[in-house]
């Protein structure tokens, strides 16, 4: 793994994550937000997928590389996300019968 940087605003540097076939792999960009302007460091792949803002640098890298690795699995319904597991909330509540296992 190396980082280039390839910053060309110092207000907003950027890098470029190569993995370890000699590949760019995604960016890391140092981002400020809220009101605060706290800094965090939104993670991309190559593909411009959005893998989400940490509050530390090799968080962020660490992300980049484990999406490479997984083959960018992303959402059928949006191919800028990341595939993630739908939740549907938990089990249905049945109401028992006096005839039922569950009394």
């Amino acid at each position: 793994m190396q980082l280039i940087e390839k910053t060309t605003n110092p207000r907003h540097p950027h890098w470029v994550v190569v993995g370890d076939h000699g590949l760019d792999v995604g960016t890391v960009t140092l981002t400020r937000l809220g009101r605060q302007g706290r800094v965090f460091y939104d993670a991309r792949s190559s593909d411009g997928c959005d893998l989400g803002a940490h509050p530390k640098m090799d968080d962020a890298v660490d992300v980049v590389l484990d999406d490479a690795r997984a083959g960018h699995p992303r959402s059928p319904r949006n191919p800028g996300e990341r595939h993630r597991p739908l939740y549907d909330g938990p089990e249905p509540v049945y109401p028992q019968t006096a005839g039922s296992p569950g009394r």
